[in-house]
């Protein structure tokens, strides 16, 4: 049987972020503004960075314990710059994480960013229009080897990418439709001849809905919708070619 016992400590050793004190009012963080501003206060950005310092005794999580240090840094950006009617807000960050022993197996170098744009006509629930536009990107960096004794790293290199939107329209203060629509899609980075094959995939979808808001805590609603999902395979010679690889070894 098999005994989890590790030990998880964690420093944060350094934190820098544009941001005014929460939870505590002066006249100098009254009047202070949130990150940098540009064109009379409609974009605001965002910069920050951690340094992160975390000893596991166990990072495997398993019987066969192995300790490391772990280093990690993660800068990144958010921003927001919007207009009367329209907002268009996001995001970018990079992550790094080293290994002091055991960095070939489990380093991580990661990134990404999202995007979300919307638009609206008129105030909150009142005759007009509201579209909502959004995206999200990522690269995850991690390796694995199914068949170590340890099954570390069960994630390996990947891509995710997502997209979705929908338009409303509010007829009255009451009665709404509107139309959807979404993409997601996973990559896995296979290495050929190293691991076992993971096969990602696609996704598509879009539907309607109509409402009557009866309340101001019931909205009553009729949805349809349809998706269609498609699985990224991989030729099984290639997977042959993996056990080759690995009964030589």
């Amino acid at each position: 049987m098999k005994v989890k016992s590790s030990l998880f400590l964690s420093v944060v050793a350094a934190s820098m972020a544009v941001f005014a004190q929460q939870g505590v009012t002066t006249p100098q963080t009254e009047s202070r503004p949130t990150g940098f501003r540009f064109f009379n206060n409609h974009l605001t950005i965002k910069p920050y960075v951690s340094l992160t310092y975390t000893y596991d005794s166990n990072i495997d999580t398993s019987r066969h314990a192995e300790d490391d240090s772990i280093f990690a840094v993660n800068p990144g950006a958010q921003f927001e710059w919007h207009g009367e009617k329209w907002a268009l807000t996001g995001s970018l960050w990079y992550r790094y994480r080293y290994y002091c022993e055991y960095n070939h197996d489990l380093g991580e170098n990661s990134y990404g960013e999202n995007l979300a744009y919307t638009y609206s006509s008129s105030a909150k629930n009142e005759k007009g229009w509201t579209l909502m536009l959004s995206e999200r990107y990522g690269f995850y960096n991690s390796s694995d080897d199914l068949t170590s004794r340890t099954g570390r790293g069960v994630w390996r290199d990947r891509e995710t990418f997502d997209m979705q939107g929908v338009l409303e329209r509010r007829f009255t203060e009451r009665w709404h439709a509107d139309v959807q629509g979404q993409y997601t899609s996973l990559d896995y980075k296979n290495k050929t001849g190293h691991y076992v094959p993971l096969n990602g995939w696609n996704q598509y979808g879009a539907g309607v809905q109509a409402g009557y808001a009866a309340s101001r805590w019931t909205d009553l609603l009729v949805a349809a919708g349809y998706s269609r999902y498609h699985q990224k395979t991989h030729n099984q010679a290639g997977l042959a070619r993996h056990y080759s690889y690995n009964s030589d070894a």
